[in-house]
């Protein structure tokens, strides 16, 4: 279905922080997958017969078309939408179970979005196993008896921070035992990132680029967030010394003939470095160095 990241007849457990983007997430595979696209400009998609059915327990009908509109699904009818916000979980009941079994079947469905596993979920406690058990048993008997290929469910890590490799859902394990893979969506400031693992090839933590008109995403192939860190850090270093290189040109602007000590009075920063930085400014020719004679400082011009 998603070449690396779902398989044939594979259940994937999407699981996000708070607001990190999942269903943005989940729309864009929706759009690759109607539209026969790409999914993140990266993996191939597979949806030669039937269609992508979102059960959507989250966002109100109104949200949901409009975030749709955005992505410019051009295969509309490709998929069909089913706002459950406020109403009456399906899953919960017989009656329901059996409308899901032929709303499913009616629309041929290839492939299940239900978002989200806590809004979806009718046992006593998430983190019961065997109240868990019994709501993956269930969706695993209705794709079986409707003729639903895959399954996608999304799910919260809660707003604790996990360190890198220990992400995982609020709730019993028995969710994670039962999925096929497990797309871990994450974020470190403004930035986020997406990892798979599972019984397919996966994919390592990769960096999300977002556009805020289209609300389509792309990857950047293995950038985790160390790497991100360590850019990060980069630029705020090579930002603070163009910062620094701009006051030192602006005190011997203002102070024509000012002396090393003179700059370092005016100019925040460690001794080592303004002076390394008056250096580089002197010989990439910014900057002009008299020697002073008879024991008297060098002075500083702009040429």
């Amino acid at each position: 279905m998603v070449d690396q990241l779902l398989g044939r007849e594979h259940n994937a457990l999407l699981a996000a922080g708070y607001k990190t983007g999942k269903t943005t997430l989940l729309l864009n595979l929706l759009q690759s997958l109607t539209d026969e696209q790409l999914f993140l400009n990266r993996f191939e998609t597979h949806l030669e017969a039937g269609r992508v059915i979102w059960f959507n327990y989250e966002l109100t009908e109104e949200q949901a078309q409009r975030w749709a509109q955005d992505m410019g699904i051009s295969q509309a009818s490709r998929a069909a939408y089913v706002g459950l916000r406020g109403l009456p979980n399906p899953l919960a009941s017989d009656a329901g179970r059996e409308w899901i079994v032929n709303f499913l079947k009616q629309n041929e469905t290839a492939i299940w979005f239900i978002d989200t596993f806590r809004a979806s979920f009718f046992g006593e406690s998430i983190n019961d196993l065997a109240d868990v058990a019994r709501y993956t048993s269930l969706i695993d008997e209705i794709k079986h008896e409707a003729g639903v290929s895959e399954s996608i469910v999304t799910h919260h890590f809660g707003r604790k921070e996990h360190e890198r490799g220990q992400e995982h859902g609020l709730g019993s394990v028995e969710l994670d035992a039962w999925t096929d893979m497990r797309w871990l969506l994450t974020r470190a400031k403004d930035d986020r990132f997406f990892a798979v693992e599972g019984r397919s090839a996966g994919l390592q933590e990769s960096a999300l680029m977002y556009d805020d008109h289209t609300r389509r995403l792309a990857i950047e192939l293995g950038i985790g967030r160390e790497q991100k860190k360590a850019e990060s850090q980069a630029e705020n270093k090579q930002k603070n010394i163009e910062e620094l290189e701009k006051a030192i040109l602006k005190a011997i602007k203002k102070e024509p003939g000012i002396s090393s000590s003179g700059i370092q009075e005016v100019v925040e920063g460690r001794k080592a470095t303004i002076l390394a930085l008056v250096k580089d400014l002197k010989m990439a020719g910014k900057i002009k160095v008299e020697t002073g004679g008879s024991g008297l400082p060098n002075a500083h011009f702009i040429p």
